[in-house]
């Protein structure tokens, strides 16, 4: 055979060239594939969790906005006040049981501290838990008795009348946490709310920014109420406006004829001009001025409403439950009965006759003038519900995370 005829035969030359790059086309097809549905499935769990975090974020917004009715649960029911409270909204296709594990208590149907309502969002999966804030949440012992168990509250918690975070005195702070669900993506936000109260929480069972007059036998006021668990505030508080100011506090006892007097460490005074600035635009009912008859506010099935009074206000009877405020001079000359916090910006004057009673506390920004046997006992759940009831929340901290 010619060598020559075998170095110039180039037959199937074109064949394997045309099958090399066929491999290389389908190899970079195939990349492109992959490549593709790579970015297609990082897209689709992008959205998916774009639309579970805006999930999330819907139901942190719907309980923040709905919060002062989830709260009506606590206001009617003190004993649920602690924090073991607990409120769940539910929206959309998946039971509650599909979020277990995502971060949420257990929600027991037989637990009467939890409580499970219905989103008004039915298109969007979602669930919200609202509680109390505990000292756990942050890791600190504020009132330094060795465990992390108790609430955190906002309100005035050294007497300074100042608020400021603490665990005694106050409402409780709020945590809200949702989490949404989206193609099995899984996203949670949470706020921290806290609460703006009408009024600050009461100080003593009596308070008086002025003098205290007490004629005529029997009479009692209780800063302490063993059986509530109430934490002891002082029986009776005046200011460096009254007379035979003394430095300590003392007990008013029942059939005691005088009230003994003192004054308060930090010569702070309790900020009545704040809580009448507030408490007309949360008044459930305003209440004329000038001279009533026998009146009677709130219900059993009612206790926390406000009621207020923008000027000078004269009762033969007085009967209620709730927060009662006066802008000017409250005068009552007959039966007081009363569950709530009365605050009056110029003064109390109570009459010799009738059964006279207040379960909460009485504020008075002037002279407190009592002619009967008028006995107050102050109870710490009254004035928080209270202050729960009549609250606005903003935002203190917000929180995303997986």
């Amino acid at each position: 055979m010619n060598p020559a005829s075998l170095s110039t035969n180039e037959n199937g030359m074109v064949l394997i060239t045309g099958l090399m790059l066929i491999a290389v086309l389908s190899v970079l097809s195939a990349t492109a594939y992959m490549i593709s549905s790579l970015e297609l499935m990082i897209s689709r769990n992008y959205v998916a969790k774009k639309k579970a975090f805006y999930m999330a974020d819907a139901a942190v917004e719907e309980a923040s906005a709905r919060l002062p009715n989830l709260l009506a649960d606590v206001s009617q029911n003190p004993q649920s006040q602690d924090r073991q409270w607990r409120a769940f909204l539910l929206g959309g296709e998946y039971g509650i049981q599909d979020f277990s594990g995502e971060g949420f208590d257990s929600y027991d149907p037989k637990n009467s501290d939890h409580h499970l309502y219905s989103s008004f969002q039915s298109d969007m999966n979602y669930l919200a838990e609202v509680r109390h804030m505990t000292e756990q949440d942050v890791g600190i012992d504020l009132n330094h008795d060795s465990d992390t168990d108790d609430l955190i509250l906002w309100g005035d918690g050294n007497g300074d009348f100042i608020s400021e975070e603490n665990a005694t005195s106050g409402a409780p702070i709020e945590w809200v946490v949702g989490v949404g669900m989206s193609g099995g993506a899984t996203q949670r936000a949470g706020l921290k709310l806290r609460p703006s109260p009408v009024f600050l929480a009461p100080p003593a069972a009596l308070y008086a920014d002025g003098h205290i007059y007490k004629s005529g036998g029997g009479g009692s006021a209780v800063g302490e109420d063993v059986a509530s668990g109430c934490p002891a505030i002082a029986d009776v508080m005046t200011t460096a406006k009254a007379s035979n100011v003394g430095g300590k506090a003392g007990d008013w006892p029942a059939g005691s004829s005088l009230p003994p007097r003192f004054m308060e460490i930090s010569n702070a005074t309790y900020p009545i001009e704040e809580t009448m600035a507030q408490a007309e635009s949360h008044a459930a009912k305003i209440i004329d001025s000038g001279t009533h008859g026998s009146q009677s506010y709130g219900g059993a099935d009612d206790r926390f409403k406000l009621f207020f009074c923008p000027g000078d206000a004269t009762f033969s009877d007085l009967n209620g439950r709730g927060l009662l405020v006066i802008g000017g001079k409250l005068v009552v000359s007959g039966n007081i009965s009363w569950e709530g916090v009365i605050i009056s910006r110029k003064g109390i004057s109570t009459g010799t006759l009738g059964t006279q009673k207040i379960v909460g506390a009485l504020i008075s920004g002037g002279d407190v003038h009592i002619a009967g046997a008028l006995d107050i006992l102050y109870d710490c759940r009254v004035a928080r519900n209270l202050q729960i009831a009549q609250s606005d929340y903003h935002v203190a901290g917000w929180r995303h995370f997986w």
